[in-house]
């Protein structure tokens, strides 16, 4: 009789009895994945909601913000073990919201009202800064970030595309402007701060392109397209400027890292600068703009904010003050209501001074040094294509700051501050080249190649 084999058995862990509950691993793990989808919500609901610019949709942010912070300190009692996440920008942005509240408390501002209603928007923007450092030191969190945003960006771009081609008046067709707007365009009730959050995400489209392969790619490099081109459909000025000069930037940086390709990308790059100018100077709608008395005063509100400056130049008059403050140092009559300085930089100058500036500085510092080192690892070509996708996103809005004050809309501040601590950020564990050919292979004249480097992060 033939001899009966017995069955192959497989290793198997153990079956979960019914009824039995969930040990604190599935649980910490099940949190895990409930912080991290609930950031990736949290930063779409923002721009959906207007930008986050009323009053409602401010409340629903920070209350979201809070229930993840709070998950995240349930997932870390079910674990036993409190374990702070490595993020280099959390010391200067910690001494910086500490600064504001010194502000409040100790009468330095001039208005505590305004610093209050600011510094709790900083409070959102803080706990996703926070929860970004633990995620995002993960390259497949990291990618999973980069796709949501890429196809959330997309649809975004779809939409307020449509609302424009349609006549429409209202935001949704169904909500009416009862106040001032420049131009409304998509979810936004100003088409400058549309395009500040479509600078930060037709990069990552693009970096998610090339990340992928097949009709994937194809999908996301036509997305990319159709953002860019949203950005210049909404006629933003300071939104075309950053998508430009985030070109140049990924060229500049591809010029450096690849001689081969040096001249195409040379060509690259001064196309780009001719399509900058022509975009902005043969719209007709945007040399109407040209002509606007908030575009004519611009200058003019730059010269008055450095002499408000010059007043209190260490510690500024507070956290959100400048548009109580400003109508003692405005040197023109207007009978509308300045609100910003439309430009970031001198805001923070004229609300937190010296102090607030150097520790600006600091943040930033450690932003272009972490990006900048991702990019640089040519042993990492997903990380480095991810980092330079943040990092385009990075510099279009710190154009785009230098015209406007998209870091004062809730929404666009937060997306900028993930993909801030996204970029500077060190990979937890670095990319290992794994090679399990037995020995009796190798030793054949045409032995297979190794297999394709793990990224060891993804096993933790």
């Amino acid at each position: 009789m033939p001899r009966r084999r017995n069955p192959l058995v497989i290793d198997m862990p153990p079956p979960v009895e019914r009824g039995s509950p969930p040990s604190a691993s599935s649980q910490g793990d099940w949190l895990d994945n409930a912080i991290f989808f609930g950031m990736m919500a949290l930063l779409m609901f923002a721009p959906l909601a207007f930008g986050a610019t009323q009053a409602w949709s401010q409340f629903v942010q920070r209350t979201f913000a809070l229930v993840l912070a709070a998950l995240w300190v349930a997932r870390q009692y079910l674990r036993g073990t409190l374990e702070v996440p490595s993020n280099p920008l959390l010391v200067p942005a910690v001494l910086f919201f500490c600064f504001v509240v010194l502000q409040f408390l100790t009468g330095l501002t001039a208005y505590r009202y305004a610093t209050l209603t600011e510094a709790l928007n900083l409070v959102p923007c803080g706990i996703l800064l926070f929860l970004s450092g633990e995620f995002f030191g993960r390259r497949h969190r990291l990618h999973q970030l980069v796709a949501v945003m890429a196809l959330f960006g997309f649809a975004v771009a779809l939409f307020a595309m449509f609302q424009d081609f349609s006549g429409t008046d209202k935001i949704y067709g169904i909500v009416p402007l009862h106040y001032l707007s420049v131009l409304f365009y998509g979810p936004y009730a100003n088409h400058n701060h549309y395009a500040g959050l479509m600078e930060m995400l037709t990069p990552l489209a693009a970096a998610a392109a090339f990340l992928e392969q097949g009709a994937k790619r194809s999908l996301l490099l036509f997305a990319t397209i159709l953002m860019a081109a949203s950005i210049v459909l909404s006629r933003s000025r300071g939104g075309m400027l950053g998508l430009g000069l985030s070109i140049l930037f990924v060229c500049a940086v591809l010029y450096r890292s690849d001689r081969e390709r040096r001249a195409g990308l040379a060509i690259l790059a001064v196309t780009a600068g001719i399509a900058i100018v022509v975009l902005m100077l043969a719209n007709d709608t945007v040399l109407e703009r040209l002509k606007e008395t908030q575009d004519n005063y611009r200058a003019t509100i730059y010269a008055d904010s450095i002499r408000m400056w010059w007043h209190k130049p260490l510690l500024g008059f507070g956290w959100g003050t400048f548009p109580n403050v400003y109508p003692q140092f405005r040197s023109f009559y207007i009978n509308l209501f300045v609100n910003h300085t439309h430009n970031d930089y001198l805001e923070m100058l004229v609300d937190t001074g010296l102090i607030g500036a150097i520790l600006t500085g600091w943040f930033l510092f450690h932003v272009i040094r972490g990006g900048m080192r991702k990019i640089a690892d040519k042993g990492d070509r997903e990380g480095s294509i991810l980092a330079l996708g943040l990092m385009a996103g990075i510099v279009a809005l710190l154009t785009h700051s230098m015209l406007d004050f998209n870091l004062h809309i809730p929404a666009n501040a937060a997306m900028f501050y993930v993909l801030c601590t996204a970029a500077a950020t060190p990979f937890r564990h670095r990319i290992r080249h794994a090679n399990f050919a037995p020995a009796a292979r190798k030793r054949k004249k045409k032995a297979e190649p190794d297999l394709q480097p793990m990224l060891m992060d993804d096993l933790v």
